[in-house]
């Protein structure tokens, strides 16, 4: 069995937001060059005062990725420190407040848009959370700013959150990129990758774990997704994923749902 992880990557149109015919604000991206995998998820605010939030989760998860991929392909097998780690999430947020900018430059705000600007600078014009994990062949990273969930599953479904729950994460509020000092709202870890690998490492946007009644259920849905990998394969979850995931939304959240899939095979042997 192929001893390399597998990416699999599905974003869907919340069903409550197909009823009123607004865009999909979720974005993801799955980068697969041996031995670095990243999977790089974002969730646009979707509120007036983010009316370019789906530009503003696309761009997040297109820098990151590249950022990361550049920074771990030079590297090679060298070890990445939390202060290292630290100045990514750094040139990540900057990069990303670069890119708004002239997107804001060279993109005319429309009349509907302008009725909520106050401040055409203002970067929660386009805010949205991030979620990352990058793999190299001796460490796992992550990166997270806002809502949504990373959990990795061991082989025997014991589930670990890498990420510990950011306080200031109330109610519907959410840290962004769009704050001010977004980097100091950027939470990181490392764990080191070895002997036996995860299982399946997944991450999520809110749409997904609020579609479930608790957290039980969200839990269980992902060792469920593990198990079908392991007696299944990846192709019937890449071609019944986006039905899954329309199905989740319309009997759940009703929000837009993103999920990200980092598979080891040779995990299950």
């Amino acid at each position: 069995m192929n001893e390399e992880w597998i990416a699999i990557a599905e974003t869907v149109t919340g069903a409550q937001h197909i009823k009123v015919g607004k865009p999909n604000q979720d974005a993801i991206l799955a980068l697969s060059k041996s031995p670095i995998w990243i999977v790089a998820v974002a969730d646009g605010h979707g509120s007036q005062k983010s009316p370019r939030s789906a530009k503003g989760a696309e761009l997040a998860v297109k820098i990151a990725t590249l950022h990361i991929y550049s920074i771990l392909s030079k590297e090679g097998t060298a070890t990445i420190e939390k202060e290292q780690l630290t100045r990514i999430s750094e040139t990540i947020v900057k990069q990303w407040q670069d890119e708004v900018i002239k997107d804001s430059i060279e993109n005319e705000w429309s009349d509907e848009e302008k009725t909520t600007i106050k401040n055409q600078k203002d970067f929660l014009l386009y805010g949205t959370t991030l979620l990352v994990c990058a793999i190299t062949e001796t460490q796992l990273l992550f990166l997270q700013i806002g809502d949504g969930d990373i959990i990795i599953v061991e082989n025997n479904n014991n589930i670990i959150s890498p990420i510990a729950r950011d306080p200031n994460l109330i109610a519907n509020e959410t840290t962004s990129l769009g704050m001010k000092d977004a980097q100091k709202s950027i939470r990181s870890a490392i764990l080191p990758l070895e002997g036996e690998k995860p299982n399946l490492i997944m991450l999520s946007t809110d749409g997904y774990s609020n579609s479930f009644v608790d957290p039980e259920g969200f839990i269980q849905a992902a060792t469920d997704i593990a198990t079908m990998l392991n007696e299944k394969g990846s192709t019937p979850i890449r071609k019944d994923l986006k039905n899954w995931l329309q199905s989740t939304s319309a009997e759940g959240s009703g929000d837009d749902t993103t999920v990200g899939l980092l598979w080891h095979p040779g995990s299950t042997k």
